[in-house]
């Protein structure tokens, strides 16, 4: 299960001022039952133009 949320800055390839990591990060696979319980991030995004977005 997700515990913390630890705020990143950089990264290869990465573009932006921070991104968040979910941690422990340790390359297992959860349960549904896990996942939904677990902390979450939402942003709230307004798209005025038309065309691809990367998000």
């Amino acid at each position: 299960m997700i515990r913390e949320w630890n705020l990143k800055t950089g990264q290869s390839g990465y573009t932006g001022t921070s991104y968040l990591q979910p941690l422990p990060d340790i390359d297992t696979l959860y349960q549904t039952s896990e996942i939904t319980a677990s902390p979450k991030a939402a942003y709230p995004i307004d798209f005025t133009t038309p065309g691809p977005y990367t998000v």
